[in-house]
């Protein structure tokens, strides 16, 4: 076990490992996002356990296919061996230890879920997402970890390094919630350029490990970040956007943008936006590369 302040990291060498060491934190919940994946969803439909989202009224009706959703992780349950199966690795959510009932836990994750900068402006706050609850939890003050973590006894996250588990303990005693519970928790500007550089970071080293796996071939986190950069030049800034246009890059090289006629018209074609680009490469390359047949079959932008 490695120590990182105040949490730690467990190595584990298979699934049914992970799921004993989890289990050692019984009562287990995880907090589950639908955004992430249409899987998460499903997940928690079939839970036979308490699961909801946490997000309340109309605004869960409304967002309810890409909500954080609580979930009880019951031992052996299906639940909890297919997130291990499918998700863990995926950023998919967090799990939480906690003694306290589930509506009191939810009602205490739920005051996190938007906070506040140091200049009051106030944000969506996804500590549900392991690559921002590690960061966060590792920059807190004893303080913030107390109030964060109130009726919890760890939360428990993958880490960065494939086979790791990082866990987290309170330091002391939980504090006791603001007299006012509209109060917004800060979140402070130090801690908001951790969170990037963090997201930053994560999204290289998935893209680096996904082009050796898919070309069978060595890649370059400094080529990687070269391309993340040309793909801003051409309006392509989204994440799942950015990753469509380096599997392209993979296929046609790191200049394709400046060597490839029909790529450089598509991507300078004024009016278009990134969907758009991306679907007309991609369309383009499966007819005329047989390299290609991986890349994702995305359904046709309208007005395309």
């Amino acid at each position: 076990m490695v120590n990182e302040a105040s949490g730690s990291t467990m190595r584990f060498s298979s699934k049914d490992e992970l799921a004993l060491l989890l289990q050692r934190h019984e009562p287990l919940y995880a907090v589950l996002d639908a955004a992430r994946s249409p899987h998460v969803l499903k997940l928690v439909h079939a839970s036979s356990d308490e699961a909801r989202s946490l997000y309340n009224g109309r605004r869960g009706e409304q967002l309810a296919a890409v909500a954080p959703y609580l979930v009880r992780m019951s031992t052996g349950s299906r639940q909890l061996e297919e997130l291990l199966r499918e998700g863990w690795g995926q950023s998919w959510g967090v799990l939480v230890a906690c003694d306290s009932p589930f509506d009191d836990l939810r009602r205490h994750l739920r005051r996190f879920l938007v906070v506040q900068t140091e200049e009051r402006q106030a944000l969506c706050f996804r500590f549900y997402d392991p690559r921002i609850l590690a960061p966060f939890l590792n920059t807190a003050t004893e303080e913030e970890r107390r109030a964060f973590f109130g009726p919890v006894s760890a939360f428990l996250m993958e880490g960065r390094s494939e086979g790791t588990v990082l866990r987290w303990l309170p330091a002391g005693a939980p504090t006791m919630q603001p007299n006012a519970p509209w109060e917004l928790a800060t979140i402070r500007d130090a801690q908001m350029m951790v969170f990037s550089q963090s997201l930053f970071e994560r999204f290289i080293d998935r893209m680096e490990k996904t082009i050796q796996l898919r070309l069978k071939a060595s890649s370059n986190r400094a080529v990687i970040c070269e391309q993340i950069e040309r793909a801003r030049r051409y309006g392509i800034v989204s994440e799942r956007g950015v990753e469509r246009y380096l599997m392209i890059a993979s296929i046609l090289g790191s200049r394709f943008d400046v060597r490839v006629p029909w790529a450089r018209a598509v991507l300078l074609h004024e009016g278009t936006d990134e969907r758009r680009k991306l679907w007309r490469l991609e369309c383009r390359l499966r007819r005329a590369d047989s390299r290609a047949p991986f890349l994702a079959d995305h359904a046709k932008p309208k007005g395309s």
